[in-house]
């Protein structure tokens, strides 16, 4: 689990995209690999993040994510 805080309203899907636009700056992978698959309206989302690592995730976020 990893908790994060964006700025964007959550309205519209803002705060989706900003969340994605994020993790995908954080982990160096591009937007496209990144996307919410569950949870889009509410505060807990599972994102699924391709071409990367479990292991390569946490390297990038300095073991930050468990």
């Amino acid at each position: 689990m990893l908790r994060v805080r964006v700025t964007a309203p959550p309205v519209a899907g803002r705060a989706n995209a900003a969340l994605e636009r994020l993790l995908a700056s954080a982990l160096d992978v591009p937007k496209s690999a990144v996307r919410v698959v569950s949870g889009a309206r509410g505060r807990e989302k599972t994102v699924v993040i391709e071409g990367i690592s479990r292991e390569q995730m946490r390297g990038r976020l300095g073991g930050a994510a468990t």
